[in-house]
């Protein structure tokens, strides 16, 4: 027996005896109770520093980032232009980036919405954009071709 068996003892004040292994014995179920607890406390605070890590490691690539501050849909301007497949310029729509209107969800027709969300695949509203088995895929692709171009 172990020395953390031989000082247990049971509920009485007895000293154990071989049977404490038994599935059904009272001081060998507290035993596996307190080792699962024990692992389990264990992996919680293993999950808490990968969690940290994780945090750390994700405000010193936001810090990285410029700053958004000032940055207004109201005052980019800009042409709209149109080019064919090949790259020849159709149209140039604007001028000088006066041309564009903005406008609330609201005041943009349905049929505009559900066009764009038709060209999404189906499950577009549960996953909001990010469908892991096909993120792992495609990176799996993108790392063999060398270059990046597919997404999910």
């Amino acid at each position: 027996m172990s020395r953390r068996l031989k000082e247990l003892k049971t509920s009485r004040g007895h000293k154990t005896r071989a049977r404490i292994h038994a599935f059904w014995a009272p001081l060998g179920q507290r035993a596996r109770r307190t080792g699962r607890l024990r692992l389990v406390g264990v992996l919680l605070a293993g999950l808490m520093v990968v969690a940290g890590m994780g945090d750390v490691y994700a405000e010193q690539y936001l810090s990285q980032l410029p700053s958004v501050k000032g940055l207004d849909a109201a005052t980019f301007t800009g042409d709209t232009f149109v080019y064919d497949r090949g790259g020849v310029l159709l149209a140039d729509l604007g001028d000088n980036g006066n041309h564009r209107q903005y406008l609330t969800l609201k005041q943009i027709s349905p049929y505009l919405i559900n066009s764009i969300m038709t060209t999404e695949d189906n499950g577009f509203m549960r996953h909001r954009g990010f469908i892991g088995p096909e993120f792992r895929s495609a990176l799996e692709q993108n790392l063999q071709r060398g270059y990046f171009r597919l997404g999910a």
